[in-house]
This record gives C-alpha cells, sequence and structure tokens, in this order.
C-alpha cells in the first residue's frame, strides 16, 4: 500500500495525460482493463501491478476467511447454514440492487470473496491445508490473480518447487 500511495501524482497536467492515454486505449480496443473499472485507467503500469498483487491477497484473505469460517462453524455454530444462504443472497442481488452494485464497483468484491474462496477451496483439495499453508512463507509464495483465478497454476509454482 505503502509503494502505491507513493507513486500517485496529484499533477492535474499527469491526470490529463492519463485520461488521453486511457481514452486510446479504449478506443482501440487495446484495454485488458474491462471490468476493472475506471479508475484503473487512470493508473501506470506500474501502479496497476501494485492493484493487481492487492486485490489478489486480498481475495487470498478473504478466501482464507471463508473457508475457516465455513470448516470451523459446521460444528460449531448451530445457525451457520443460514448465516451462509444470507451472506450468499446479500452477495447476489437481482434487478435493481444488481445494477447498484455494479455502479459502486461491489460486483467486482463480490466477485473477488468467490474467485478467493475457489482458489482455497482447489488448493486445500489438491495439496491439503499445510499446502495452504505455503501461501504465507513469503511474498513471492502470494498467488497472483491470475493464479487465483486458475489455483493449480499456484500449486505447481510454489509447491513443486
Amino acid at each position: 500500500m505503502d509503494s502505491y500511495l507513493n507513486s500517485v501524482e496529484l499533477d492535474p497536467g499527469w491526470l490529463v495525460d492519463r485520461l488521453r492515454a486511457a481514452l486510446d486505449d479504449l478506443r482501440s480496443g487495446r484495454s485488458e482493463h474491462r471490468g476493472l473499472g475506471w479508475v484503473f485507467l487512470l493508473m501506470t503500469p506500474d501502479q496497476r501491478d501494485m492493484v493487481r498483487r492487492m486485490q489478489a491477497l486480498m481475495s487470498l484473505l478473504e478466501g482464507h476467511g471463508t473457508y475457516v469460517m465455513d470448516r470451523v462453524s459446521v460444528d460449531s455454530v448451530p445457525a451457520a447454514g443460514r448465516f451462509r444462504r444470507i451472506m450468499h443472497s446479500r452477495r447476489n442481488r437481482k434487478g435493481l440492487e444488481r445494477a447498484f452494485q455494479r455502479a459502486i464497483g461491489f460486483d467486482v468484491k463480490v466477485r473477488q470473496y468467490d474467485l478467493g474462496q475457489r482458489f482455497v477451496s482447489k488448493v486445500v483439495q489438491r495439496a491439503g491445508m499445510a499446502g495452504l499453508n505455503q501461501v504465507w512463507d513469503s511474498a513471492a509464495s502470494l498467488p497472483t490473480m491470475e493464479e487465483i483465478a486458475r489455483p493449480e497454476s499456484w500449486v505447481d509454482r510454489v509447491l513443486a518447487s
């Protein structure tokens, strides 16, 4: 987070340049940032990389928390099933509420929760909890957003070495 905040420019000229570059990317169809929000378009490549790493970490943390909560609550919390259903319904609204969630970017957050939970579950299925716990060994062991989406690639990279 410190790296990102230290890289932020508040110069109006820089902002105008970034806006022009973002519009050029969108017009040409070369933007690989669709679905990531308009602010992402204004970032430098280094800032985008930092944000992707933060998103991957947040997905991991949210997925790990959900995974652990689900596993611990099965025997300990009588209303755990009801709680899970309520959380799922709140994350997956329909109609106008869904449109509002998309407008404020909450749909990205929901997708982040889901991807993180899927990542943790798949890694535990393939490598057990001891394998997953290697994610905490070092910064190099943290998954990228691509690995969050494809857990087997994280397992191959980190656990195969």
